[in-house]
């Protein structure tokens, strides 16, 4: 299509006209569109598959939207080896309702929409947001703000009580504004403000809304370091254990809806674009398979239980080492695999990291350097031997 560039081109579609089926495995492999187009839009994609009645109005000044129908499924009808769609995993087909007319029919590789759901009950196809999990919280924080609004609006401007007697029918609340009879001849005041409550306890009951809507929305997990910013390296770890351990459930469907279909489109895309560079020699003799290793702040926090259960195993093992007076405890700690693994959990970026190559080259270097100093250490020693063995009588 003239105008077409390569890449990978991202669109997210509104969940109101996207409707969408599982297999017998509970993954998604179907999704019917229904979404609108003008008659213009029409034949600029499709040209004369638009029915004629379509095509005779793309000229005019009209506003109508014609409904449209994208279906994506499995292929049940493939044929191996054909090279057009026939061929492909995936079947899709645009339809006109206007008419019932087929425009195109295509086919995909690999699944073309990923879709996401946070979480989903028994029986259930469509998922729920974290939103809807702290629905009845957002709509309370929603009430307790409008309250708190009014109170605050009553306190900065209060409701003023005053006697009915007739004199305070001008009363002015104007900045400089003289009022008399406010007071009695007596000086007590004739006009008191109405009591507005306990603002506090207001702001005491919203942070408490607030901190659940929090929680479910993972904001408290980024939060370890800035509300605790003493804490050692050990406590970091162990708060993001206990994180990662409440984040698998979710981040393991998004990862297995979401994540991985995407990135298995994505090289898909780029590998028929002849955008990838050239195999490397160890991903050919594994045939093309691949696993995908993520690198988020969240799927680090699912590994943080690894790396905090190192931490207090070395310490363990350095307390009994100390205690025993045995250091051939540490024997049991292959370190060459463990400080590369704590570095990726926690975000050390690799380009800090020497490469295992010159990791060995600085340990050989050390180990001549330390050859070399015994030598010299040993050498006066050794001059003295020789000394007195030339003295020595025959």
């Amino acid at each position: 299509m003239a105008g077409r560039k390569n890449g990978i081109r991202y669109k997210t579609m509104f969940l109101g006209e996207v409707y969408f089926c599982e297999n017998h495995q509970g993954i998604i492999d179907t999704v019917y569109r229904i979404f609108t187009m003008k008659a213009r839009q029409m034949v600029q994609k499709w040209g004369d598959k638009v029915p004629k009645e379509i095509r005779d109005r793309a000229d005019m000044p009209e506003d109508k939207d014609y409904e449209i129908i994208h279906c994506i499924r499995p292929n049940t009808e493939k044929v191996e080896g054909a090279m057009n769609f026939k061929g492909m995993d995936y079947y899709s087909a645009y339809v006109s309702c206007e008419g019932r007319v087929t425009l195109s029919e295509s086919g995909y590789n690999t699944f073309p929409i990923p879709v996401s759901r946070y979480s989903t009950t028994p029986g259930e196809i469509y998922g729920r947001s974290p939103a809807m999990l702290v629905l009845p919280a957002i709509k309370t924080l929603n009430e307790q703000k409008k309250t708190v609004l009014k109170q605050g609006h009553r306190t900065v401007d209060p409701v003023l009580l005053a006697y009915d007697d007739g004199v305070l029918d001008g009363f002015s609340l104007k900045p400089g504004a003289i009022n008399p009879g406010g007071v009695s001849s007596e000086g007590r005041a004739l006009v008191h403000a109405l009591p507005t409550g306990n603002l506090a306890i207001a702001r005491d009951m919203m942070e408490d809304e607030r901190m659940a809507v929090n929680d479910a929305f993972l904001v408290t997990l980024f939060q370890i370091l800035v509300d605790s910013p003493q804490m050692t390296a050990t406590e970091v770890m162990e708060r993001a254990r206990e994180k990662g351990a409440l984040l698998a459930p979710t981040m393991g469907r998004q990862q297995s809806e979401l994540l991985g279909p995407m990135i298995e489109r994505e090289l898909d895309i780029l590998i028929r674009q002849g955008k990838l560079p050239p195999m490397p020699g160890a991903l050919r003799e594994a045939a093309g398979e691949y696993k995908v290793e993520y690198d988020s702040p969240l799927s680090r926090a699912q590994k943080a239980e690894e790396g905090a259960g190192s931490m207090r195993t070395i310490q363990w093992a350095a307390e009994i080492a100390a205690n025993s007076q045995n250091p051939t405890i540490f024997d049991h700690f292959n370190f060459d695999e463990i400080i590369p693994e704590l570095a990726d959990i926690n975000a050390m970026p690799v380009r800090f990291i020497n490469d295992p190559k010159t990791v060995e080259q600085i340990r050989a270097g050390r180990q001549q350097q330390q050859a070399t100093q015994q030598l010299i250490d040993a050498a006066p020693a050794m001059a003295s031997m020789m000394k007195q063995g030339v003295g020595a009588p025959a």
